[in-house]
């Protein structure tokens, strides 16, 4: 009595707290009988980067659901997804604004620099 179970789907941006990190996943607790998964491919572009530098238990973080049953029970989520989503408006309001942002590099390629924000891939001209 009084407890109530959230339903997810496809598509939804949720909030959830790390449970658990693995060297090529992170186990989310998204308030669903059964906890999401993160594949280390839905949270860095950088292969070389230790999850565990990057994500502690007991952190928050946003992600949106890729399906709602992965098969085995899982929930699999992506953070670079939702990521993706939420700082579209933050690189409209930056352009507006005329205000910078810190940009990772991620290669460079022929007139540029291939970057990426939050979740968002980029072409940076090189004359800028």
């Amino acid at each position: 009595e009084g407890f109530t179970l959230n339903k997810v789907k496809d598509g939804d941006i949720l909030e959830g707290t790390i449970l658990k990190v693995n060297p090529d996943e992170i186990i989310v607790n998204i308030n669903y009988f059964a906890d999401g998964v993160v594949p280390r491919e839905e949270l860095t572009k950088d292969h070389n980067e230790s999850l565990s530098d990057l994500y502690q238990v007991g952190d928050s973080v946003k992600v949106i659901v890729l399906k709602a049953d992965d098969g085995e029970g899982n929930v699999l989520l992506s953070k670079i997804q939702a990521d993706a989503i939420v700082s579209i408006e933050e690189v409209e309001a930056a352009f507006k604004d005329k205000t910078p942002l810190k940009v990772k590099v991620l290669d460079e390629v022929k007139g540029g620099l291939r970057i990426f924000y939050k979740g968002l891939n980029g072409f940076m001209p090189a004359s800028l």
